[in-house]
């Protein structure tokens, strides 16, 4: 944590190079930030199957943190412009530094807090039945070829084809809303009442997640539901045709499925993780909890092809949007996307990890 709070801070930090030393610099500082905070990442996703060991805790754990997660999105959103230009007094650079610096500060007190809360939660046994900060010895024991051959399992692979579905989606929205409301729409600032509109849904679909899971039975449910609601909302979005007020409306609304299936979306890979465990007797947790940042990355990469290729594809051009360019935006940002929803709910129905599956193990 540490480590990951200074890096970001110096990303942020002009020392007045320029050039290829610049770039060295800039982009060393990204790369060491990152591989620092996946350590705490991973330990952070890690520490929910020892603090909640109930499917259904797992889902209100995981709620509350993609509810704050959406909540300090919302308050960077309002705060982050402001507090540049207060810091740095007509210097962009030093402004952006000093926040740099002060969000640096707060996460590593952020990780410091949980790592006194989850201080007695983290222990494990010996075979003596002594308590021991030590890890199990299979955690340790295993080679990494057998850390591999063991986590990949059915409900495993299952997990990562419709998580990796998820984040294709989000990523691809992400990425063409903008085009959509200046070379489609024409009217940038619905691009701003998308937003909030969709950052407040959010929050209402991670709050409500923990009742949702309860009705459903169990996180694969949910996760599934959620990304359902998702999928139903960017089809009705595509099917209103160029109607931009109803466009906007569903493809808002969609957020609060996304919100649901993302706050279930820990519980059910620590599930997964279980299961691993339960079928071949090695508890990899260590390992299996640094996988769980994978699909993100795979969903990025699929995400930006699907962006890149798909502008050529319908032939974009921003000097002159035809007709048929943007209806194919409007295709690659609600039709497709509603397309790969359908894939990750067959994927998770796929699954065996029912909610009676977990609580026998």
């Amino acid at each position: 944590g540490a480590v990951a709070a200074l890096c970001r801070w110096l990303s942020f930090t002009n020392l007045g190079l320029t050039g290829t030393a610049a770039a060295a610099w800039f982009g060393g500082m990204y790369i060491l930030c990152y591989l620092a905070f996946n350590l705490c990442y991973s330990a952070f996703t890690g520490i929910l199957p020892l603090m909640a060991k109930d499917p259904t805790d797992r889902v209100s754990f995981a709620s509350a943190r993609t509810t704050c997660n959406s909540v300090g999105k919302f308050v960077f959103s309002l705060t982050s412009v402001a507090l540049v230009g207060f810091f740095g007094q007509g210097n962009d650079a030093k402004g952006y530094s000093m926040l740099a610096g002060l969000i640096s500060i707060l996460v590593f007190v952020g990780f410091t807090q949980l790592f006194f809360a989850a201080k007695p939660y983290d222990v494990l046994k010996k075979d003596d039945g002594a308590e021991t900060k030590a890890a199990k010895k299979d955690q340790y024991s295993a080679s990494f070829w057998e850390m591999l051959k063991f986590s990949i399992t059915k409900p495993f692979v299952l997990y990562l084809l419709g998580s990796t579905c998820k984040g294709t989606i989000f990523f691809i929205i992400t990425s063409l809303a903008p085009y959509y409301y200046s070379y489609v729409v024409g009217d940038k600032s619905m691009l701003t009442v998308y937003m909030s509109a969709s950052t407040f849904l959010m929050i209402g679909g991670s709050f409500i997640a923990p009742y949702v899971s309860k009705l459903c039975k169990g996180s694969r449910n949910t996760f599934a539901t959620g990304v359902a609601i998702y999928g139903a909302c960017l089809g009705v979005a595509y099917f209103s045709g160029a109607n931009a007020t109803m466009f906007t409306i569903f493809l808002s609304v969609g957020y609060v499925g996304y919100s649901i299936a993302h706050a279930a979306e820990a519980a059910l890979y620590s599930c997964v993780v279980d299961y691993t465990e339960w079928k071949h007797d090695k508890d990899l947790k260590p390992f299996m909890m640094t996988l769980f940042s994978l699909t993100p990355k795979i969903g990025t990469t699929v995400g930006s092809m699907v962006f890149g290729f798909g502008l050529v594809a319908v032939g974009f051009n921003a000097d002159n949007v035809t007709a048929s360019a943007a209806n194919g935006i409007r295709m690659l940002l609600s039709g497709l996307p509603a397309i790969l929803a359908i894939m990750s709910v067959i994927f998770m129905a796929l699954c065996p990890l029912s909610d009676q599956k977990v609580k026998e193990m």
